[in-house]
C-alpha cells in the first residue's frame, strides 16, 4: 500500500560512509524519517514492491540526492519470509558506484570531444593488441565501421606490422 513504511534496523559503516548519514540517526527511523522526501521515494517504491510480490530486485541502479549530494547505488533487495510466508523484513546490499557514473559522464563527454576532431583517434590497453574505441576520422580514415573496428586487433588492420614493429608500436604508447 502508498502508505507501507520501512524502518531502518541495522546499517554498517560503508553505508554511513556513502551516504554521510550515521548509524545513531538511521537505525530505529523510517526511512522517510531520515532523508528528504525525494531521496526516500524511489527506494521505497522498490521495497513495497518486493514485500508486495516477494520477489528479490536484483542490481537496481539508484540515483539518490542526499545532502551530501547526488549519489548513485546499485542494490539488491531480498524480501525476507516469516515462517508463514509473510514478507516481514527486507535485506538491501547496496553498492555506491558513484564514482563509476562519473567516470562513465567523462568517457561519454571525452567521446564525444573525440568524435567531434578531424584527427584520428583510437583507444586500446596497454600491452594487447585489441583496440575498445575508433573515432569517426579513424574509422574513415581506415574504411571501417566502429563496430568492425572494435572486432579486430592491431594484426587485422595493419597487416604489414611485424610482431616487432606491433611491440615497439605498444611500447612508444
Amino acid at each position: 500500500s502508498e502508505n507501507m513504511r520501512f524502518r531502518n534496523i541495522d546499517c554498517n559503516p560503508a553505508f554511513e560512509g556513502s551516504t554521510g548519514l550515521k548509524r545513531a540517526d538511521l537505525v530505529g527511523k523510517y526511512t522517510d524519517e531520515t532523508v528528504p522526501e525525494e531521496a526516500s521515494k524511489r527506494p521505497n517504491e522498490i521495497y513495497r514492491r518486493c514485500v508486495e510480490t516477494g520477489i528479490a530486485v536484483i542490481d537496481k541502479e539508484i540515483e539518490l540526492k542526499l545532502p551530501i549530494g547526488t549519489r548513485y547505488y546499485l542494490s539488491s533487495i531480498i524480501p525476507i519470509p516469516d515462517q508463514n510466508g509473510k514478507i516481514y523484513r527486507l535485506l538491501g546490499i547496496t553498492r555506491d558506484i558513484t564514482e563509476r557514473k562519473r567516470d562513465q559522464e567523462k568517457l561519454e563527454m571525452l567521446t564525444q570531444a573525440l568524435n567531434n576532431t578531424g584527427e584520428a583517434a583510437y583507444i586500446f590497453e596497454k600491452g594487447k593488441p585489441e583496440f575498445t574505441y575508433f573515432n569517426n576520422s579513424a574509422c574513415k580514415m581506415l574504411g571501417y565501421s566502429r563496430e568492425e573496428l572494435v572486432e579486430k586487433d592491431l594484426f587485422d588492420i595493419a597487416p604489414n606490422f611485424s610482431p616487432d614493429k606491433i611491440q615497439s608500436f605498444h611500447a612508444d604508447i
